[in-house]
């Protein structure tokens, strides 16, 4: 990661806002309020951009938090702040690198200057006017990428942010069991020593029963192919993409399940596919044959104007030919 070349350009820039991507978690969200520290400390104004009405139990408990405890930040549907976006204004892309993915998807056509910070595999969709990307599958998430320009730039930040950072790292590891690496562990110590509480992470990631009923409901009726595929179907009820990741998660606990998936509906007219790996098998490949894409342990996909049952068959079609 080019350090400098960051600061620099945050430092020449006028405006700086921040975006994650649809259905934002506690990883994106964290490297956003990361980030938003980073650029304070260069006496830059910076906006969180969040146009969704959040569904995740966990962003919903963040976010109160972040209001309870009087944390005085930014954050801006894109229609608020459209008309403070000049020339020299900067967006700062995390956790994603799909325009299609993005919080809002039209946004980056009003800026000159785009950073991305991902840690998922690159797709060929591009993004314009990108003046700097650091994509790097290594990292166990991007909470963890930004934390490492929060020690670079000796930026402090808040215990409840070094929280929220930590619960980040602990979503996209599934509680340190995939893409968990020795530097991992030493930066989930970082944010300890820095007022990161387990606590208060715990209390993020606490799931709402009802919720959990209803996936040990689906998980009931699960599809075990080869001793090594789990494959989850949900009824017709639109379910947001978390659901599905957290099926998809609890299904890879499993005894010998190596690659799992969770199928439900979206939209009336889209059904989305969410995939876990251990890692020995790569979860990005099913999930690009069907237009998606992501990485070896945490893929997805979303497909327009089909049936649970039809998209069932086409993944089944693909493990098979293998």
């Amino acid at each position: 990661m080019n350090y400098h070349k960051i600061e620099e350009i945050i430092r020449s820039s006028s405006n700086v806002y921040v975006m994650g991507h649809k259905g934002i978690d506690l990883d994106a969200f964290g490297a956003c309020l990361g980030l938003y520290y980073i650029i304070n400390s260069f006496n830059k104004k910076c906006f969180i951009i969040l146009d969704e009405e959040e569904s995740d139990t966990s962003i919903i408990k963040t976010k109160e938090e972040l209001n309870k405890k009087n944390y005085n930040i930014l954050q801006k549907k894109y229609l608020e702040i459209e008309n403070t976006i000049d020339d020299e204004a900067l967006l700062i892309i995390v956790d994603a690198n799909y325009q299609s993915l993005l919080q809002n998807p039209c946004a980056i056509n009003k800026f000159k200057k785009i950073i991305i910070l991902d840690h998922h595999k690159e797709n060929q969709e591009s993004i314009p006017n990108v003046i700097y990307k650091y994509i790097d599958e290594n990292y166990s998430s991007t909470c963890e990428m930004v934390l490492n320009l929060i020690k670079k730039y000796q930026v402090e930040i808040p215990d409840f942010i070094a929280s929220i950072m930590l619960g980040g790292i602990v979503v996209d590891t599934n509680n340190f069991t995939l893409k968990t690496s020795d530097t991992t562990y030493e930066n989930a110590s970082y944010l300890t020593k820095i007022g990161g509480d387990t606590k208060e992470v715990q209390y993020l990631l606490k799931e709402n029963l009802k919720e959990y009923f209803n996936i040990q409901k689906i998980i009931e009726n699960v599809i075990i192919i080869d001793d090594k595929y789990a494959i989850c179907t949900c009824d017709n009820t639109k379910y947001d993409k978390e659901f599905l990741a957290k099926i998809a998660s609890t299904l890879l606990s499993f005894d010998g399940i190596e690659v799992s998936f969770a199928i439900g509906k979206l939209e009336e007219n889209v059904v989305g596919i969410s995939s876990r790996s251990i890692g020995n098998l790569d979860a990005s490949i099913y999930m690009k044959k069907l237009g998606g894409g992501g990485h070896t342990t945490n893929a997805a996909c979303q497909i327009a104007n089909i049936t649970i049952n039809d998209t069932l068959e086409k993944l089944l079609n693909i493990i098979k030919e293998g």
